[in-house]
C-alpha cells in the first residue's frame, strides 16, 4: 500500500503483490539440498592436523617462549698491550655449534670472538679503540634474533698518556721527569720536549724503571719513565712534553711544568703609536701602525710559548687629543693596553690584568698626548696585593704631591663598542672604580720646578704560594737632556734617579715585616745606564748599588736586589735574554733597534729576565 498526497488529500493505492510460480521454488529447494549435502561430506571427508609440537614456533607464539634467541653474559673485560680482552659465555637453544659474539666499543664494531668452549664460554681479545663502554653481542642461527647479552663500562684509551712530574732547576740545566704509556704496546714510548713551545729534545726513549707506573698500570711493565736534562739556559715559562704514539690513536701531550716559585719579567718600551722606522736596506723608512707592533708582541708570545709572569711597559698611550690632521690617531685611553691584552689572550689562553697605567700629559706640539708606565699581569700566576700596605692614594693627575705616595691610574672611560667591559681589566680596591692604585716617586726638577710623576711600584704574590710578595718597580728614566745636543741638566738628572732611590728605600721598608718570596726587582727603561751624577755633578754612581744586574741591552735594564741586603724565601738565580734579536742599522738618529722592520716593537730591545730558586 502507498500513501501519497496530492493537492492536500491523502490517497491511498494498493500496490499488487506478484506470486512466485510453485515449480521454481521446488527446484531452488533442492539446489539448497544438495549443496548442503555436499559440503557436510566434505568435512566429515578432511583429516585432522596433529597437535603443534612447539607452539614457540608459531607466528605469534605464547608469552615465555624464547623464538630461539641466544642466550648469554659479558663477564670481563680489561684494557691490555694487545687490545680488549673479552670473556663470558654465549649458547644459542634451537642451533649446535658455536655462537658467534660481535664487539662493540661505544657502538662501533671493533671484533668478535667465539663461544665454543664449555658451556659456550668465550675469552679473546678484539682491537682496541677509545671509548667509555664495551658491550657484546651473541648473533643468531636459525629461528630468532641477534640478542646484546651485556655491557661493561671501562675507559679505553688508544692515545699516549702518563704525566710531567717535574721540572726543576740545576747546575746541569732544567731537569724535567715524568712517565709515559702507550696502551697499544708494552714497549717503551719516545716523548719530545718542548721549552716554551720550542723544541728541546725530541724523539727521548721513555724507557727508565718506574715501579710505581707498573703498579699503577699493571700488565705494561715498569720501563716507562724519562729523566731528561737539557742543557744551556734555564729561562723558561712553560715546560712540556708530548708522548708519540703508537698504532691507533694520536700523538698526545702529557703535561706541562715549571720550576717552582719562578718569577719572570719582560720590560719593554712600546714606544707611542705614530713612529717610523727606517726600512732594513737603509732606503727610506717606513711607519708600522700601533696597533700591528703590539699584536706582534701577544704573537711572539704565542710562537715562543713564553708567558711571562709580569710585563712592565713604557711610554703607553693614555689620551691623545690632536689639533692637527695627523694618522693614527688612536688609541684612546686603555685601548693600547686592551689590544695587547686580547691577543695575548686570543693566541695562548692567558689571561692578564691591568695593575696600573701612569701617565702623564707630554708636550706634543699643537697636540695633547697622555703616557706613562703600566703594569701587566699574569693573573693565572699571580695576584695583585699592593693594597695590602697603605692603601690610601692621591689622584692620578695631582701635581702638589711629591715624594713616595700612592697613587690612582689614569682613569677609564672606554668609547669603542670593542672594548667595552674591558675596564674591569683594571684592578681595584672596591671592584667598582677600578682605579688601579700603584706607588710612585714624585718629584720637582731643581732646575725648573716642573712636577714629575717618578717611577712606579707595585706588589704580587704567586696564587699557588700566597702571603710571600714580589716588590716590583717600573722605570722609565727622565735623563732632561734636549734633543738639540745642548749640555744635559744633571742636576735633573740626578733628582729623577734619586727618585727611583727614595721609592726602593720606602717600599721596602713598609713591606718589610711581611715575607718576600724574592727581592725586590727593578726593570724598565733607564735611557743610558743604572747610574747617576754625583752630589757634585763631577762624575757618576751607581744609583743602586744594592742590586745586581739581571739582564742588559743598553738601554732597558732588569735588576734584581742582593739577597744580602733583602731577605726573601730563597736567593734566586738569575736568567734573562732580548727579543728580539739586535740587527745593526746604520742610518738614523736612534735606529739601534731590535728585529727587522717586519719584527721590530719599538725603538730598542725588550728584555726578559726570570728568577729561579737557588740550585
Amino acid at each position: 500500500m502507498l500513501i501519497q498526497m496530492r493537492g492536500g488529500k491523502r490517497r491511498v493505492e494498493h500496490v499488487r503483490r506478484r506470486r512466485i510460480h510453485p515449480y521454481i521454488a521446488h527446484l531452488a529447494g533442492a539446489l539448497l539440498a544438495g549443496v548442503m549435502l555436499v559440503s557436510t561430506t566434505l568435512a566429515q571427508a578432511r583429516p585432522i592436523d596433529p597437535p603443534d609440537p612447539d607452539p614457540c614456533s608459531r607466528r605469534n607464539p605464547p608469552p615465555g617462549c624464547t623464538v630461539g634467541n641466544p642466550k648469554g653474559t659479558l663477564a670481563g673485560v680489561t684494557r691490555d698491550a694487545s687490545g680488549v680482552h673479552v670473556s663470558g659465555a654465549a649458547s644459542d637453544p634451537d642451533a649446535a655449534g658455536p655462537v658467534e659474539v660481535t664487539i662493540e666499543i661505544n657502538g662501533r664494531y671493533v671484533g668478535s670472538v667465539l663461544a665454543n668452549g664449555p658451556g659456550g664460554a668465550f675469552s679473546g681479545t678484539v682491537g682496541a679503540r677509545a671509548g667509555s663502554e664495551v658491550c657484546a653481542r651473541a648473533i643468531n642461527r636459525n629461528k630468532g634474533e641477534d640478542v646484546q647479552i651485556g655491557c661493561r663500562r671501562i675507559d679505553i684509551q688508544v692515545d699516549p698518556f702518563g704525566a710531567v712530574d717535574e721540572v726543576t732547576s740545576t747546575a746541569m740545566g732544567l731537569r724535567v721527569r715524568g712517565w709515559a704509556i702507550d696502551p697499544d704496546t708494552n714497549a717503551a714510548t719516545s716523548v719530545h720536549v718542548y721549552v716554551d713551545g720550542q723544541d728541546r729534545r725530541l724523539g727521548v726513549i721513555a724507557s727508565t724503571d718506574r715501579p710505581d707506573v707498573a703498579a699503577a698500570n699493571p700488565g705494561y711493565g715498569s720501563e716507562h719513565g724519562f729523566d731528561i736534562t737539557l742543557p744551556g739556559s734555564k729561562l723558561h715559562t712553560s715546560v712540556c712534553v708530548d708522548a708519540v704514539n703508537q698504532g691507533p690513536g694520536d700523538l698526545r701531550r702529557l703535561g706541562c711544568g715549571r720550576v717552582d716559585r719562578a718569577i719572570s719579567l719582560l720590560t719593554l718600551n712600546i714606544e707611542g703609536t705614530h713612529e717610523e722606522w727606517t726600512n732594513d736596506n737603509g732606503q727610506g723608512s717606513v711607519g708600522i701602525p700601533w696597533r700591528e707592533r703590539y699584536r706582534r708582541l701577544a704573537r711572539w708570545m704565542a710562537a715562543s710559548g713564553t708567558l711571562p709572569d709580569l710585563i712592565a711597559l713604557q711610554e703607553v698611550p693614555a689620551r691623545k687629543f690632536w689639533v692637527t690632521p695627523v694618522p693614527n690617531l688612536e688609541p684612546p685611553d686603555y685601548e693600547s693596553l686592551f689590544v695587547i691584552i686580547d691577543q695575548i689572550e686570543r693566541l695562548t689562553g692567558a689571561h692578564y690584568r691591568i695593575a696600573y697605567l701612569s701617565a702623564d700629559y707630554v708636550r706634543n706640539g699643537w697636540n695633547s698626548l697622555y703616557q706613562g708606565k703600566a703594569l701587566i699581569y699574569n693573573a693565572d700566576r699571580l695576584r695583585n696585593t699592593t693594597t695590602l700596605v697603605n692603601a690610601f692614594a692621591v689622584a692620578h693627575d695631582n701635581t702638589t704631591r711629591v715624594g713616595v705616595h700612592m697613587r690612582t691610574s689614569w682613569p677609564c672611560a672606554v668609547t669603542s663598542p670593542e672594548f667595552a667591559g674591558h675596564c674591569n681589566l683594571i684592578d681595584s680596591t672596591s671592584q667598582t672604580d677600578r682605579e688601579g692604585r700603584h706607588w710612585v716617586s714624585s718629584y720637582r726638577n731643581p732646575t725648573t720646578g716642573e712636577w714629575a710623576r717618578g717611577p712606579a711600584a707595585a706588589v704580587f704574590e704567586l696564587v699557588a704560594a700566597p702571603g710571600k710578595h714580589i716588590i716590583v718597580f717600573n722605570v722609565h728614566a727622565n735623563r732632561w737632556c734636549p734633543s738639540n745636543g745642548d749640555q744635559c741638566d744633571l742636576a735633573a738628572d740626578r733628582a729623577d734617579q734619586l727618585a727611583l732611590r727614595a721609592l726602593v728605600d720606602e717600599v721596602t721598608r713598609v713591606w718589610g715585616p711581611r715575607p718576600k718570596l724574592i727581592p725586590p726587582i727593578v726593570a724598565g727603561d733607564f735611557n743610558g745606564g743604572v747610574d747617576m751624577p754625583t752630589s757634585d755633578l763631577s762624575t757618576r754612581e751607581a744609583t743602586l748599588p744594592d742590586f745586581n744586574e739581571t739582564k742588559a741591552e743598553n738601554i732597558d735594564f732588569v735588576l734584581g736586589g742582593k739577597s744580602s741586603i733583602y731577605q726573601s724565601s730563597y736567593e734566586p738565580t738569575v736568567v734573562g735574554l732580548t727579543y728580539p734579536a739586535r740587527e745593526p742599522f746604520s742610518t738614523g738618529a736612534e735606529r739601534g733597534y731590535c728585529g727587522s722592520v717586519g719584527t721590530v716593537l719599538a725603538d730598542h730591545c725588550s728584555v726578559i729576565a726570570q728568577y729561579l730558586p737557588t740550585e
